[in-house]
């Protein structure tokens, strides 16, 4: 198996040994994750992870890491202090309100500086006219609902 992150953080390779160039898309490339640690957080804790990005920040334009969302492990609450943003992917009527509530929670505690959510598997259809209704939703670190006060657009209910 090829060299990856983990085998870098161990001083086992270098980065010029775990950065490998994508086999179809010109001007990608790839770190694979390497060997699973017994102890990843405290392998992405050192000292290495910050060479290893000050590396790639000059030599790449864009450097992104995939991590598991911050419910499950501390990694992404980890790697957050070394991203200049945080992006957690939504599936629209698949993520669950639990998981939806936790995300605000961090949002609001700022436990994730920067951090963005982005909705995937929305359809979208044409909508005419205006919709009230009453629901649940988050955008842009914002929540919105129903309010039983208002009536027609621009008018207040009596």
């Amino acid at each position: 198996r090829d060299p990856g992150l983990s085998n870098y953080l161990i001083n086992m390779a270098t980065e010029k040994d775990i950065i490998k160039p994508h086999a179809t898309i010109a001007n990608l490339n790839i770190i694979p994750s390497g060997p699973i640690p017994p102890n990843p957080a405290e392998l992405i804790s050192s000292p290495r992870l910050i060479e290893l990005m000050d590396y790639l920040k000059q030599h790449f334009d864009y450097v992104i890491i995939d991590s598991p969302p911050v419910a499950a492990v501390t990694d992404a609450k980890i790697l957050a202090g070394i991203a200049h943003t945080t992006l957690y992917i939504i599936r629209h009527n698949y993520t669950n309100s639990t998981l939806l509530e936790l995300i605000y929670d961090v949002q609001q505690k700022n436990i994730l500086p920067n951090l963005n959510i982005v909705f995937n598997s929305i359809t979208t259809k044409k909508i005419l006219g205006y919709n009230y209704g009453q629901g649940y939703g988050y955008a842009y670190g914002q929540g919105y609902g129903y309010s039983e006060g208002l009536g027609q657009k621009g008018s207040k209910g009596n």
